[in-house]
C-alpha cells in the first residue's frame, strides 16, 4: 500500500511538471520555416530563420522577418521587426528594433534603432536611441546615445552621451563624447571633439577635432575644417560659416568680442570693487595728461563699416603710451576711463594752482590800488 502511494505520488508529480511545461510552451508561437520560438515563455517569433538557434532559452521576446534574431540565444524582452533584425543579437536583452538588418550585430542592451540598418553594427553599446536610415550606422560601443535623423551619427564607433538630431547631425562623430548636435548637418565633421554644443542648420561644420566650443545658428562657427579650434563661441547666422561672427568668444580666455554695433539701455558696468583687486601703483596725473594731450585722436572708420564714424586714438599708439589691457590691439573702457578721470584730476589741479595764482594777482592788484589811493591823497 505504501508502495503504491509513493507511485502514485511520483506519477501525479510528474504529470503536473509535464501540464506545466505544456502549458508554458503554449505561450509561444513560431511560425515560418526553420522558425524557432525556443524553449522559454512568451516568445512570438514570425519568419524564416527566425529565432532559429537550437539553444534559444530567452523569454518574452518577439522576432517578426526573415532571419530576426536567428542567433539569440539567452537574450529576454527583445522585440525585432524586420529582415536580419538583430540577427547576430545572442544574450542581449531589453532591445527594441525596427527596420530592414537594425542592430544585426548587436550585443548591447537597452537600445532603441528605428529605421533601416539603424545601428546596424551595434556591439556592446547599451541605452542608445537611434531614429533614422543608417543613423548610428557604425555604433560599436558607444553608449547612452541619442541620434535622430538619416544619417545622423553615422560614423560614431565608440563615442557616448552624444544627442545628435537632425538630417547627418554629427555624421563623422566617431570617438567624441557628450556632444550636442541639433540642426540638418550640424558638427558633420565633428570625430573626436567632445562636450561641443552646436545648435543650427550645419552649425559647427567645419570643427573637426575640437572640443568645449559653442556655436549657434545656421552656419555659424569657422568658415573651414580647423583642428585648433576649442573652448570657443560663436553666434551668427551665415549659409558658408564666419570666422568674424556676430558674437565671438574665448572661453579659456575668459575673452568675449561683438563685432558690431552693443547698445545697453540700462546703463553698463565692469567689476571695479575693491575686493577684487591688487598691485595699486600711484601714478602721477600731470604726466599722464601731457601723454594723453600728444596721443593722435582722430575721426575713422572700421573697414568693414565705413559708413559708421568713430572719434578716438589706435589702440596701438594708447598701448604705447600707458601700457594698459592685454594688449595693442584693443582698449579697454575701464582703461580708457581711467585715463580720462586721472587727466581730469590733473586738469583740476592746475586749475586750482591757476585760480590761487589769479587770487595772489587779485590781491597784489587790490593792495596796489589801496595805496595808489592812499597816495593821491597825500599828495592833494
Amino acid at each position: 500500500m505504501v508502495k503504491q502511494r509513493i507511485i502514485l505520488q511520483l506519477f501525479v508529480t510528474l504529470f503536473i511538471g509535464c501540464m506545466t511545461t505544456y502549458l508554458e510552451a503554449q505561450t509561444n508561437y513560431a511560425a515560418g520555416n526553420n522558425a524557432s520560438a525556443g524553449s522559454g515563455i512568451d516568445n512570438t517569433v514570425v519568419g524564416a530563420n527566425a529565432g532559429s538557434s537550437a539553444s534559444f532559452s530567452g523569454s518574452n521576446n518577439s522576432f517578426f522577418g526573415s532571419s530576426a534574431g536567428e542567433n539569440i540565444t539567452t537574450g529576454n524582452a527583445n522585440s525585432f521587426f524586420g529582415t536580419r533584425s538583430a540577427r547576430n543579437n545572442t544574450t542581449a536583452s531589453f532591445n527594441a528594433f525596427f527596420g530592414f538588418a537594425t542592430g544585426g550585430s548587436n550585443s548591447g542592451n537597452d537600445n532603441s534603432f528605428f529605421g533601416s540598418v539603424c545601428g546596424a553594427n551595434n556591439r556592446g553599446g547599451s541605452q542608445n536611441s537611434f531614429f533614422g536610415r543608417s543613423a548610428g550606422l557604425s555604433n560599436s560601443t558607444g553608449s547612452f546615445n541619442s541620434f535622430f535623423g538619416n544619417s545622423a551619427g553615422f560614423s560614431n564607433t565608440d563615442g557616448g552621451r552624444n544627442s545628435f538630431f537632425g538630417s547627418g547631425a554629427g555624421s563623422n562623430n566617431t570617438e567624441g563624447s557628450d556632444n550636442l548636435f541639433f540642426g540638418w548637418q550640424a558638427g558633420n565633421n565633428n570625430s573626436t571633439g567632445s562636450h561641443n554644443t552646436f545648435l543650427g542648420r550645419s552649425a559647427g561644420e567645419f570643427v573637426s577635432t575640437g572640443s568645449n566650443n559653442v556655436v549657434l545658428g545656421s552656419g555659424a562657427g569657422p568658415t573651414s575644417v580647423n583642428d585648433d579650434v576649442s573652448n570657443r563661441l560663436f553666434i551668427d547666422v551665415s549659409q558658408s560659416g564666419n570666422d568674424d561672427p556676430l558674437i565671438y568668444g574665448e572661453f579659456d580666455n575668459d575673452f568675449v568680442r561683438i563685432n558690431g554695433t552693443f547698445e545697453v539701455t540700462a546703463g553698463l558696468t565692469n567689476p571695479s570693487s575693491r575686493t577684487l583687486k591688487n598691485q595699486f601703483v600711484s601714478l602721477d596725473a600731470s604726466t599722464i595728461l601731457a601723454k594723453l594731450a600728444a596721443l593722435d585722436i582722430q575721426q575713422w572708420t572700421y573697414i568693414d563699416r565705413p559708413e559708421e564714424k568713430h572719434v578716438g586714438p589706435v589702440a596701438e599708439d594708447f598701448y604705447a603710451a600707458f601700457g594698459l589691457g592685454q594688449g595693442d590691439q584693443n582698449i579697454s573702457t575701464i582703461d580708457a576711463d581711467g585715463i580720462m578721470m586721472l587727466a581730469l584730476q590733473a586738469l583740476k589741479q592746475e586749475n586750482e594752482e591757476l585760480k590761487d595764482r589769479n587770487d595772489h594777482l587779485e590781491q597784489m592788484q587790490s593792495e596796489i590800488l589801496q595805496k595808489l589811493d592812499l597816495l593821491e591823497k597825500k599828495v592833494k
